[in-house]
């Protein structure tokens, strides 16, 4: 775990610098479909560079939208390939270290979105706004908001219960 948080914060330190001068698009897939691709390479394997290739029983939309979440999460290169993170990720799936893993990496991956913002006490709109700031066009900041919320609910993180609905 602590190899993974030096991972996810060298990282971070790395993809925020890159991104400066774009706009950031953070994970937007269906968490669902995330989590099922990550169960998909727990019974698999990792293959040494995940592509399309390895998404066979997905559209080419849902295949190009998880792609894109990789590598917003910092899983896997810019070239696919898989990260130590995606391997700690995959290796902790359904097990107790699961939910601290999956925290660690939502935590790396939005914590320049999320900043500050107490999740347990805020209302949609601040979280919309934190996002909006980030992430261009008002669709794509709903999808992605969705899927975070998702994402750490999952992870076991007390949320507002405005957050919920």
């Amino acid at each position: 775990m602590r190899q993974l948080e030096l991972f996810l914060k060298e990282s971070t330190v790395a993809t925020v610098e890159q991104q400066t001068e774009t706009r950031y698009t953070p994970a937007y897939v269906a968490f669902g479909t995330f989590k099922n691709f990550v169960d998909t390479l727990k019974t698999n394997g990792i293959p040494g560079e995940v592509n399309k290739s390895v998404m066979t029983n997905l559209s080419g939309g849902t295949q190009s939208h998880l792609t894109s979440a990789l590598k917003a999460l910092l899983l896997v290169e810019a070239d696919g390939t898989p990260t130590s993170a995606l391997r700690e990720l995959v290796d902790s799936y359904n097990s107790p270290a699961w939910n601290s893993t999956l925290k660690a990496v939502l935590d790396a991956a939005y914590g320049d979105i999320v900043g500050n913002l107490d999740l347990s006490k805020a209302s949609p709109k601040e979280l919309e706004d934190r996002f909006g700031d980030h992430v261009e066009g008002a669709s794509l900041v709903d999808k992605a908001v969705r899927f975070y919320i998702t994402a750490m609910k999952e992870a076991k993180v007390e949320l507002s219960p405005y957050l919920g609905k």
